[in-house]
Parts: structure tokens; C-alpha cells; sequence
């Protein structure tokens, strides 16, 4: 065999070795680039939960804030007039009844549709979740304001 024969195979041996190498290097760097961004889309999944939950409780506050105001709003303007002449038999029970359904939708509107979304994120009923907490805000005030 000739010495240019030899170099001839020893150049495609290497070439052949060079482009192997080269191709599981890719496939290497490919694999640690997905596991990376596999784990990054995890960590990024857990910062939303995270700040979903925030917001989610942050919500909470401000619907209990808003529910109080509410709730003192309409027991300063109507609420204990009402409450007073149906004790009387002045007025009908159906009174105080769409008085609660007025602190619903006021609570609501002053919510806004973006706080309610996130709101309604978090648990299965909101609309009762509202009705209660009003209820329970109503019942405190008339206790004497202690929670």
C-alpha cells in the first residue's frame, strides 16, 4: 500500500471519527439544553403558582374590605331603618332580603370583572362565598362590630 493510500484512509477514518464526535457532542449539549428548559418551565410553572396564589389571596382581602364597607355603607344609609320598620310590621321581610342582593351586587361591581376572575379561580361558588361573608358581615356589625 502506498503512503498516499494510507493517508488517504487515516483523512476519512478521521473525518469519519470527527463527525461522529461532533454529532454526539450535539446530541449531548441537545439533551442538557432540554433538561434545562424542561426544569426552567418547571421553576416557572411553580413562580405562576406562586403568584396566581398571591393574587388569589390578595382578592380575598379586597373582598372582605369591600364586603365591610359594604356592608357599613348600607347599615349607616338603609339597612337599620329597615331592619327597624319591619320589627314594626311597617314594612315587608322581602325588604332586608333585596337589600342583601343590592350588597351582592354592589360588592361585585366594585370588584371589578378582574379581581372576580381571580376570585373565581380559587374556589367553587363565589357567588355563595359573597352572600355569606355579607351575611356574616351584617351579623358581626349587628353584634357590635367584633370579629
Amino acid at each position: 500500500m502506498s503512503e498516499g493510500a494510507v493517508i488517504q484512509i487515516i483523512d476519512t477514518v478521521a473525518v469519519t471519527v470527527i463527525t461522529t464526535a461532533i454529532g454526539l457532542i450535539a446530541k449531548v449539549a441537545v439533551t442538557y439544553l432540554r433538561r434545562g428548559i424542561d426544569q426552567m418551565k418547571v421553576q416557572a410553572d411553580h413562580v405562576m403558582d406562586r403568584l396566581q396564589r398571591e393574587r388569589f389571596l390578595e382578592a380575598l382581602d379586597l373582598l372582605d374590605d369591600v364586603a365591610t364597607r359594604t356592608v357599613e355603607m348600607l347599615e349607616q344609609t338603609v339597612a337599620g331603618d329597615l331592619r327597624k320598620l319591619v320589627k314594626e310590621g311597617k314594612a315587608d321581610r322581602a325588604g332586608l332580603l333585596q337589600l342583601g342582593e343590592h350588597a351582592w351586587l354592589k360588592v361585585c361591581e366594585t370588584l371589578g370583572p378582574e379581581w372576580l376572575e381571580i376570585l373565581e379561580q380559587g374556589m367553587s361558588d363565589l357567588d355563595a362565598y359573597i352572600k355569606s361573608l355579607i351575611e356574616s358581615k351584617v351579623l358581626n356589625l349587628k353584634k357590635g362590630g367584633q370579629e
